[in-house]
């Protein structure tokens, strides 16, 4: 399968695909590991500014939605999520956004989940 090209921590993209990126990995399973110990995003947010961990666009800017977006990313988890927006007619082709999870397409990836 052939993948987009988007900035996803924990991941570089490859000759069409997802390789995992052995330096942010491990910031991803940081955020994973806190939030199973019961911190909340605004906490985790500030233990990455602490210990001065890049995003995916090597800032040190954190804030709770970002983080909130790695802890739903489906990628994190092998899987590709599809049908996320859609074109609202053919004359404007203009993107709407789908906020519904449950009516996305999910697909087995061919790239390695972050355990």
């Amino acid at each position: 399968m052939l993948y987009r090209n988007g900035n996803i921590l924990g991941y570089n993209c490859e000759e069409g695909t997802y390789q995992i990126n052995e330096e942010q990995v491990e910031t991803v399973r940081l955020i994973f590991d806190l939030y199973l110990k019961g911190f909340g995003t605004k906490k985790i947010m500030n233990e990455l500014c602490r210990l001065q961990r890049k995003d995916a666009y090597e800032s040190v800017k954190w804030c709770p939605s970002k983080i909130n977006r790695i802890l739903r990313n489906s990628t994190n988890k092998g899987i590709m999520a599809y049908d996320k927006s859609r074109s609202n007619n053919f004359l404007e082709q203009k993107r709407i956004n789908n906020h519904d999870d449950e009516s996305y397409t999910y697909m087995q990836g061919d790239f390695l989940p972050i355990n």
